[in-house]
This record gives structure tokens, sequence and C-alpha cells, in this order.
């Protein structure tokens, strides 16, 4: 089922993907560019949001992984209170 385009929200300028897009991104990139994660926002440049198995939500950056919060509930709430 194709969801209707909307804009979604915007993190440093990746946009949060739909759950078809999701789907679509897993079955598309390289297992090594995904490192076992689920992405979670475009590809914006080389930086790319992502859910780990365990359930972190990580930056992948390049070659580079940076943990921004251990959950989901955590992620949203320490973006809330950068943006306020």
């Amino acid at each position: 089922m194709l969801l209707a385009y909307c804009p979604g929200l915007l993190f440093d300028g990746a946009r949060l993907l739909s759950a078809d897009e999701i789907a679509d991104e897993t079955r598309r990139a390289p297992q090594e560019d995904l490192r076992g994660s689920i992405p979670l926002t475009n590809l914006q440049g080389f930086k790319q949001l992502a859910c780990q198995p365990g359930g972190s939500i990580v930056l992948n950056a390049g070659f580079n992984v940076h943990v921004k919060a251990t959950s989901w509930a955590g992620f949203l709430e320490r973006t809330l209170v950068d943006t306020i």
C-alpha cells in the first residue's frame, strides 16, 4: 500500500521516512552500509538516522556511528529539549 506523500519531520535536514520508505530503504541499501540498523530518515549527504537492533537511535555518518539516544522516546525527548 502506497501512502500519500507528506513532508514528515525533519532532523538536521533529513526527513523522517514512512513505513513503506523504511522497507524500501532497507531492501535497497547494502547491508554493510546499514550495519544491522533500520534507517529512519532519508540519506542527507553521508548522514542518516537509524535504529540499531537494541533500540538505540544512532547517526550513521560516513564511517562513524554516533549514539544519539538509547531509545526512540529518549531521542524525541532530547530533540524537543534541544529545540525549545
